[in-house]
């Protein structure tokens, strides 16, 4: 399987333009790659920049999964602007 695309999906209940006091996930994931490569798009595509206002605590999560090994693989980051 070779991606094709990417999506970025926001969920946020009955709370979309107000702030909240949880912190907000921003997850990319990914299919036989570095981990690293989903965090690193998030950045450069600030997709951290689309949530601004929600929250003061935001994490990065970057998620890969390798199709030969079977395994997935995580990073997990403290958004700092």
């Amino acid at each position: 399987m070779e991606e094709t695309e990417t999506f970025l999906l926001v969920i946020l209940s009955s709370q979309l333009g107000r702030s909240i006091n949880k912190p907000v996930l921003v997850i990319e994931l990914k299919w036989n790659k570095a981990v690293y490569t989903a965090i690193n798009q998030i950045k450069e595509r600030d997709y951290p920049e689309l949530l601004k206002g929600l929250s003061n605590d935001m994490l990065l999560v970057g998620l890969n999964y390798d199709e030969e090994t079977k395994k997935h693989t995580c990073v997990i980051e403290k958004y700092v602007k």
